[in-house]
């Protein structure tokens, strides 16, 4: 699994930057995050009988979508190929990392696996075909930096 130490100078995605065996996915026009409470509900007896909620963790999961290069010779970015390989990965071998970036706000990264991934060719004449996937985080969401070190 890659580690994200560097980034591109310049954001090439909308909001998540995408390292997959060091190259970025760019191109990207759309995404949603989704992040959910798991809360387990508790009633004691120093509560006196009001049933209170506490939060034990979360749940993430993500999508993309945006236009993809069919074939790139530029060994900086993802091209069709490199996310159908990832996209039939199995085990510890499908995981890989991201960070998600909010403009001048603080980013968050983790590792993630593909759970849907969904390519729409084009002609052969713009050489990119369109491309949705939905990932899902695997840990924790953590707080990071996108500076180069």
């Amino acid at each position: 699994m890659d580690k994200i130490t560097s980034q591109p100078t310049e954001q090439v995605g909308y909001n998540f930057l995408l390292k997959v065996n060091g190259k970025y996915l760019a191109g990207l026009t759309d995404s949603d995050l989704d992040l959910e409470a798991v809360v387990r509900e508790s009633l004691t007896k120093y509560d006196q009988g009001i049933t209170r909620s506490v939060v034990t963790g979360h749940t993430c999961s993500f999508s993309v979508s945006g236009k993809i290069a069919k074939k790139t010779e530029d060994s900086q970015f993802v091209d069709s190929d490199d996310m159908m390989s990832l996209s039939l990965k199995k085990g510890t071998e499908a995981e890989f990392p991201f960070i998600y970036l909010r403009g001048d706000l603080k980013a968050y990264s983790g590792t993630c696996i593909i759970s849907s991934y969904k390519e729409t060719a084009s002609d052969e004449a713009t050489a990119a075909a369109t491309f949705s996937m939905s990932c899902k985080v695997q840990g924790e969401l953590v707080e990071t930096s996108t500076e180069n070190e």
